[in-house]
């Protein structure tokens, strides 16, 4: 159609460009939805080729089996055209004084005619047999063509009934007055026939053929969508690798930050324990919680005013005797996050540990 000359309406030949912009989930996605096509493409292909093979197998040995029959056919053939080509060059006005002559023409015609029924009958049978017997396990196949005009279109042939139809022939007379010029003979024309003429794509290989031209023509569609996409895929793919390598590398530097902390953390509490031991006398000098001012108790915490897990240290500046309350509220709070969370005076706070020597 003219149209098709104007490049706007020329469909769009895509690049690897046109998917880069894809996620990996989605490219991948893609890219399996087109190679499933493919395989599934791929496989009917070689199905298709399959039961061709095995057709023409069965049609070479069928012809092979009935080639004596069916030269007698065509001999009976010949030698019915023979009489009629026999009187078209004056045999028959030789015969003009013998009256029964009509009715011995009329009688030989009517035997070779008996004959060759008898011959095809014999074929179909012997067609039948052999077919059933080569043919008759091969399912129905089906076919399903995605044409985007007209939407899936479904065939399907049953190749035992089509091979049988085959040979499944019949006599059928020709009034054809042109058939011999001038012959009074020319009713007794014939011609053989299928009784059941294959409609379209009846014909076991003409449907093959046509099955396997839509195939390459959809698996040549898919193979140029195809290409592009896993060329996407691969760049893609790297870029999707090399984050995962960078998410790892970092993970892996986090869990050694982790573990240093980890050992930090342990090294700091096992130093608390001796600097628990050189602050014992806050409780003379600051008899109360210094930050919220209220008594010890009985068994006072010893509290990290600069949590460990931010990097606080185990000395006698970072360690102070609070009350359980105030140990356990704050936590691995700051100071001042402390402060807010309690709403204390910071001025006072502070001022008391000021008293008793805290670094803060």
């Amino acid at each position: 159609m003219a149209w098709k000359r104007y490049p706007k309406y020329q469909k769009k030949i895509k690049t690897y460009k046109d998917y880069t912009h894809f996620s990996f989930s989605n490219i991948a996605k893609k890219k399996e939805q087109l190679e499933n096509k493919k395989e599934k493409l791929d496989k009917k292909l070689i199905e298709v080729s399959f039961f061709e093979r095995k057709i023409i197998h069965f049609r070479e040995g069928l012809d092979n089996r009935l080639k004596s029959r069916i030269d007698t056919l065509y001999d009976l053939k010949d030698s019915y055209v023979k009489v009629l080509e026999d009187e078209k060059t004056g045999f028959f006005e030789r015969m003009l004084g013998d009256e029964k002559y009509d009715d011995r023409a009329k009688n030989k015609f009517q035997s070779i005619k008996t004959q060759m029924k008898n011959i095809l009958k014999e074929c179909k049978s012997t067609a039948t047999k052999i077919a059933q017997q080569e043919l008759g396990k091969i399912p129905t196949f089906n076919f399903v063509w995605e044409n985007k005009i007209k939407g899936d279109l479904e065939y399907n042939i049953n190749f035992l009934n089509s091979e049988i139809n085959r040979y499944d022939l019949k006599i059928e007379d020709i009034d054809n007055e042109n058939f011999l010029t001038n012959s009074k003979y020319s009713s007794y024309a014939f011609t053989i026939k299928r009784n059941n003429p294959n409609s379209f794509l009846e014909d076991s290989l003409d449907y093959c053929k046509f099955v396997k031209d839509r195939i390459t023509s959809d698996l040549n569609t898919i193979r140029a969508d195809l290409k592009p996409v896993v060329s996407a895929y691969q760049i893609i793919e790297k870029k999707e690798q090399k984050e995962k390598e960078k998410i790892k590398r970092a993970n892996e530097k986090a869990d050694k930050f982790k573990a240093q902390a980890y050992a930090f953390q342990e090294k700091t509490r096992d130093l608390s324990e001796e600097i628990k031991k050189e602050i014992s006398d806050q409780q003379n000098i600051f008899p109360v919680c210094p930050y919220c001012e209220q008594t010890l108790g009985l068994e006072p915490h010893a509290d990290h005013i600069y949590p460990v897990t931010l990097g606080g240290q185990a000395t006698p500046e970072n360690m102070v005797y609070v009350c359980a309350k105030c140990n356990l509220s704050k936590g691995a709070l700051t100071l001042r996050e402390f402060i807010n969370k309690r709403s204390l005076n910071r001025d006072r706070v502070e001022n008391n540990l000021s008293l008793l020597g805290k670094k803060f």
